[in-house]
């Protein structure tokens, strides 16, 4: 039979592992996987001047409200109006993303789309994203470029990251693909409280023109608690079996 002070230790260790099983907070417009007041956006062509996902993500955008957009299978939210609508198109269009909770986060994925290269939907331009993240020390900037029907180069300058990552859905117009790319820790270990994104000007006039794209979703690291939970419960089981 267990002692008082065994009972004890097993009650805490299942509450310390309880804590330690924290899932990821994560959206997806693609996937339906939103909820909260920006359900709703799931909706092609549905507008909303800001919304807070299920898992406490907001998105804001600025100076027009957010708009929704289809293309092929892939859903995703940008500025409604501009030059094309449902997404990011022009200097001074922003779509903020602020993570979930009081403190920065690290950011383990974060979606776009919508991204061609020239001669696909009529675009001119290898087209280029802007994400400006939010940290501790300021500002990083990184860029979601374009290289083919099927790969874009992520490259941030300031943390030495840059990666080939292949197409979810291509950036193709026939068959239609929704140019959807899934960046894999975009800032590294670095936290951050939001993100800004915005269009690139690409080239000048005449044919230049500014990038268009969208946001898709974005997933946040689980609160760092799993190796102080085992420490923890290291410390219990010990103390049960000295006793």
């Amino acid at each position: 039979m267990l002692s008082i002070y065994g009972k004890l230790a097993i009650a805490a260790t299942s509450t310390i592992l309880a804590m330690t099983a924290t899932p990821a907070q994560a959206f997806n417009f693609t996937n339906g996987l939103v909820g909260g007041t920006c359900q709703p956006l799931v909706t092609p062509g549905t507008t909303l001047s800001n919304c807070t996902t299920e898992d406490g993500f907001t998105i804001t955008s600025d100076p027009r409200p957010l708009e929704s957009k289809q293309v092929g299978d892939v859903i995703g939210i940008g500025v409604q109006g501009g030059f094309v609508r449902g997404e990011i198109d022009l200097a001074e269009e922003k779509v903020t993303l602020d993570l979930p909770g009081d403190q920065p986060a690290i950011l383990k994925s974060l979606d776009l789309s919508f991204l061609y290269l020239p001669g696909k939907f009529r675009d001119t331009v290898f087209e280029k994203a802007q994400v400006k993240a939010n940290t501790t020390g300021g500002f990083i900037d990184g860029y979601l470029t374009v290289g083919d029907e099927n790969t874009v180069r992520w490259q941030v300058s300031d943390l030495g990251i840059d990666q080939e990552i292949t197409a979810l859905s291509a950036s193709t117009d026939n068959p239609v693909g929704g140019g959807w790319y899934s960046i894999l820790e975009p800032f590294g270990n670095t936290s951050i409280t939001n993100l800004e994104l915005t269009a690139v000007q690409q080239g000048t006039s005449p044919g230049g023109r500014n990038s268009d794209f969208s946001l898709v979703g974005a997933v946040k690291t689980p609160e760092p608690t799993t190796l102080v939970g085992l420490v923890l419960v290291a410390g219990a089981l010990l103390a049960v079996r000295r006793r």
